[in-house]
């Protein structure tokens, strides 16, 4: 990723530079793809910026209203966000905006329609394609976090057998088996994963797997191998405050760090609910609960229905009943506090 988004980048900017001798369609579509990369390195402002170039030089695509979607959405205008995607389904009915649909109704808490729509987008899917995988996967993930393993376990792997070894369908299938609490069967699929496809996520999620058996050594081996991807991919540009932060908190202890780095994400996007969660986070890690409190309730207002969400505003504002909806809806939740929030309701 960090060689490709910067040559990437680099050749549309080169392309940019003249479009005298460009037909419309082509600097509709330079405009277009550039968007892409940088939404890609997470730098959602400028994609915005670039998005509503390539907007003015063309209406009627709808690709262009997808980039537009999930720059909003990042940036924290989930109402315009929805104006784009009612757009982008009017023109296109199809995978991509039917899985960006129920994306938005997940964050305003409509569980039942975002699963609807995610079967409507995995049905619009090519096969075999990878972002039919991809959709496939991330109702997987949608459905474990909110319990129900079983059926996460059948959509992942579907998505291993509609593309064979699909990895992020395998480190699916590792994530279940590591909260069934068969450990040595999910660490040999995220090795499959990794093998496949070198994914910080997967790397992260297996050293979250040995610290939950008290494997200190190999999460002492693990850690240099994360920070150094995460350092590639600073240095190449990609935005990874968010990660990097939760990183810092969960591994290193770092909660001193992990607040600047949200704090910095802050001023970028100061309206975005995941930012606001970071920070409920990172404050309530630091000792500050009037600020975490601040930032849990700007990270509440869509009534998205997020388990470590509810946890860390039941931690923070000292309510039993929030945190036992937190652990309704994910009894398996894996953060921080989860100890601490365990021993509240116990």
């Amino acid at each position: 990723h960090p060689y490709y988004y910067n040559a990437a980048l680099l050749t549309l900017n080169e392309t940019l530079k003249d479009t005298s001798k460009m037909t419309s369609d082509q600097h509709f579509t330079a405009l277009f793809y550039k968007s892409t990369v940088q939404l890609s390195q997470h730098k959602f402002n400028e994609a915005l910026v670039t998005g509503k170039q390539a907007l003015a030089l063309n209406n009627t695509n709808s690709g262009i209203y997808g980039v537009l979607v999930d720059a909003n959405v990042e940036i924290g205008n989930y109402e315009e966000a929805v104006k784009h995607c009612d757009k982008m389904i009017s023109i296109r009915p199809d995978l991509r905006s039917y899985s960006r649909i129920s994306y938005l109704r997940e964050i305003y808490g409509d569980m039942k329609g975002s699963i609807k729509s995610m079967e409507q987008a995995i049905e619009a899917g090519a096969p075999y394609s990878e972002y039919k995988c991809w959709t496939i996967v991330t109702m997987g993930k949608m459905l474990e976090n909110h319990n129900q393993l079983d059926s996460a376990m059948a959509y992942y792997r579907f998505s291993a057998k509609e593309r064979a070894n699909y990895p992020f369908g395998i480190a699916g299938m590792a994530s279940i088996e590591g909260k069934l609490g068969n450990y040595k069967k999910a660490d040999s699929l995220y090795m499959i994963a990794l093998n496949a496809v070198p994914e910080i996520s997967f790397i992260m999620d297996q050293a979250k797997l040995h610290k939950k058996q008290g494997k200190q050594d190999e999460v002492k081996r693990l850690i240099p191998k994360i920070e150094s991807m995460f350092q590639e991919d600073i240095e190449s540009g990609h935005n990874v405050n968010m990660e990097y932060a939760f990183f810092l908190m969960d591994f290193k202890k770092d909660y001193k760090r992990a607040l600047e780095l949200g704090l910095k994400e802050y001023k970028l996007r100061s309206n975005n609910i995941d930012v606001n969660r970071l920070l409920a986070f990172a404050y309530y890690a630091n000792g500050d609960l009037e600020n975490a409190e601040k930032h849990v309730e700007i990270a509440m207002k869509t009534k998205k229905q997020d388990a470590e969400l509810f946890c860390i505003a039941g931690l923070i504002t000292n309510n039993a009943k929030q945190i036992k909806k937190a652990f309704a809806i994910d009894p398996y939740q894996d953060h921080l506090f989860v100890d601490r929030a365990k021993k509240m309701i116990s």
